[in-house]
């Protein structure tokens, strides 16, 4: 277990409102346990003291405020990485994120040289569009050691993975960059180590966020090409951590946990507003496909349930839940509530798509508030894969943001919410863009449903405008963007569509009365 915890924040309001928003919702503070030490000073300087044989640390955390900004620039030198250095323990490691959306190839170069100018190994990981961990150690093992893989699958990782909607073997998937990769990278260009004396770093990166060009297709470029040794074999800048675990990267366990986590994707992709299609292949997982599980032959007391592996066991009991809710016309809260306990442990053929279950339950039922409904609506929209396209669930949570405002503590956040959905909205139909419709019928009615809700959120967001704080300049500026990117591509795709319809339903009544084989009647 950890044994102790250091956190450096020299914000004070932040700290402000931990104690007055977070903890009260955790209905415990960090700060209470005596293994939790605050120190309100920056990292930097904290660093920069001399080091306490006490205090050496395993791991070290710098989580910067956005790269470009002025006060997250002494976290970026050389002379901070070799401070940090000291203070880790002999197998400690260093991690560190450096966001950079708005940047193009040249300051990643920068921050993997000034990394290994200070640590004897550097790793990088992709966590995100735009976002890379850098992570530096001393040690000898490196980053990959022994029992990784069941250091990841630990409970507690787990439930912090399934916070951000995260399979624990995701992780093993991201794209990652070995120090050789790195130094590759870096020998692109001619690359400078970034230090407090030139200041060359920090005054450059506003310049290159500002700077026009095609700048993830220069990252692109520069992590997919070769890496440049003697070595006759064919290898890549870009990898993964299983790529690196020998012994693990042919695992049967991992690689169907990594099929699963694929099959979700593709389940979001392959049935916008069908929600209910998990159901088949998560639970022929169990019957056709289980995990094996050994015991003892002689261990007494054995029932059938205990040679089922506790993944399958979780599954079942969900279903069992789950059934037990769908057969009520109103489910109780209680009952309900029985299926929301599944969410602790994340399970890609499950997690995902039991929000939207849930959020379903809770609309048949009488007794729910509508709050619970809403929250899981939210969680299904802000967790969906990049291509999903799923309308129904947004106009739901939309409609219900426009017309309750009971939901939210104050109009600010109605209009938030009312102005991210509109957003989430667009996303979707961009999606649908890119596939023919099922069914012209289909696409007629999706159309109809999303314009509705449109324009019930445009009515609600004409009403609190005001007490949102919001201006009618602005407020009139967003809408006109809706308008011209949302609602006249509906009203021309509505237009599309209409005329395919009516021919088609004239087809199908034909074809209907020749099916009936009626008598010809003279013509009068």
């Amino acid at each position: 277990p950890v044994q102790h915890v250091t956190c450096l924040e020299p914000d004070r309001s932040l700290v402000k409102l931990y104690h007055e928003e977070i903890a009260p919702r955790n209905a415990i503070s960090a700060f209470d346990s005596d293994r939790v030490e605050l120190i309100q000073t920056p990292i930097a300087l904290a660093m920069a003291a001399d080091t306490n044989a006490e205090k050496m640390y395993d791991l070290i955390i710098s989580n910067p405020v956005q790269s470009v900004v002025t006060q997250s620039q002494a976290e970026f030198t050389t002379e901070f990485y070799r401070n940090v250095s000291r203070h880790l323990n002999q197998d400690g490691i260093f991690c560190q994120r450096f966001q950079h959306i708005d940047f193009g190839a040249q300051p990643l170069r920068v921050m993997a040289q000034t990394f290994r100018s200070a640590f004897q190994q550097v790793l990088a990981i992709e966590i995100a569009n735009g976002e890379t961990l850098f992570m530096g150690t001393n040690s000898e093992q490196g980053f990959v050691r022994n029992k990784l893989i069941d250091r990841i699958q630990a409970p507690q990782v787990r439930r912090t993975l399934a916070q951000v909607g995260w399979d624990w073997s995701v992780l093993l998937n991201l794209a990652a960059y070995s120090d050789e990769a790195l130094a590759d990278m870096t020998a692109d260009v001619k690359t400078s180590v970034n230090n407090s004396a030139n200041g060359n770093f920090a005054f450059t990166l506003p310049y290159e966020m500002m700077r026009w060009g095609m700048k993830q297709e220069e990252i692109r470029k520069m992590v997919s090409a070769e890496i440049h040794n003697d070595d006759p074999v064919k290898e890549y800048r870009s990898s993964r951590l299983l790529n690196w675990m020998d012994g693990e990267k042919n695992d049967p366990i991992v690689l169907r946990r990594l099929s699963e986590v694929t099959a979700q994707n593709k389940l979001m992709a392959r049935y916008p507003d069908q929600y209910w299609k998990y159901r088949k292949p998560a639970k022929d997982q169990i019957t056709e496909n289980p995990r094996s599980l050994i015991r003892q032959v002689a261990a007494e007391n054995l029932h059938k349930e205990d040679y089922i592996h506790d993944e399958d066991r979780r599954r079942m009991y969900y279903f069992k839940a789950l059934s037990d809710a769908m057969e009520k016309a109103s489910p109780t809260v209680d009952q309900i509530g029985r299926v929301t306990t599944f969410t602790s442990t994340y399970d890609p053929m499950i997690s995902y798509f039991m929000h939207d279950e849930v959020a379903e339950l809770y609309k048949k039922s009488d007794d729910a508030p509508d709050i619970l409904e809403f929250s899981h609506r939210l969680h299904a929209i802000n967790y969906g894969a990049a291509n999903d396209r799923s309308i129904v669930s947004v106009v739901r949570a939309l409609e219900m943001a426009a017309s309750d405002a009971s939901l939210f503590q104050e109009p600010g956040q109605q209009w938030d919410h009312l102005n991210g959905l509109l957003q989430a909205l667009k996303y979707r139909w961009d999606n649908r863009s890119q596939a023919r419709p099922v069914t012209s019928k289909q696409a007629l009615h999706d159309i109809e449903l999303s314009i509705s809700g449109i324009e019930r959120a445009f009515e609600t967001m004409n009403e609190i405008q005001a007490q949102a704080n919001v201006s009618e300049e602005d407020w009139q500026l967003r809408k006109r963007v809706l308008e011209r990117t949302l609602v006249r591509p509906l009203e021309t795709y509505h237009e599309r569509v209409l005329p395919h319809h009516y021919k088609k339903s004239r087809e199908e009544r034909k074809k209907l009365l020749d099916g009936l084989n009626l008598p010809k009647v003279p013509s009068l």
